[in-house]
């Protein structure tokens, strides 16, 4: 298998006050992938991009680095598969979309088809 790239997707829950002010079951105002996303209300800042080419393979490392129990990942219209979970390589599982929770790391193959 050749890769053409190794990216890291990071996903991060964003709370906008304190923890002391929080309720006992907080509830996130956004979600932050790698470090970038938006809120009602708030300003449009960027999102994030990871540009890929045509037919090539990427290798995404995807890692919660929520507080929220969990994700579901994916990228539309494209497959992913699963080939390694929390450090442990695993047959390689093809799959719409995956579950990640809470301070997980999950390498997955994806080929961007155009």
């Amino acid at each position: 298998m050749s890769l053409t790239e190794s990216t890291v997707i990071t996903l991060a829950d964003w709370y906008h006050l304190p923890s002391p002010s929080l309720p006992v079951i907080p509830q996130s105002n956004s979600t932050l992938i790698n470090g970038k996303g938006r809120y009602v209300g708030g300003p449009k800042v960027e999102l994030a991009v990871i540009n890929v080419q045509r037919g090539k393979k990427y290798r995404f490392r995807l890692v919660s680095l929520s507080c929220d129990p969990n994700y579901t990942f994916s990228i539309d219209g494209h497959d992913l598969t699963i080939i390694e979970a929390d450090g442990e390589l695993t047959r390689p599982l093809t799959v719409g979309s995956i579950q990640i929770f809470a301070g997980m790391f999950s390498p997955l193959i994806s080929t961007y088809l155009g």
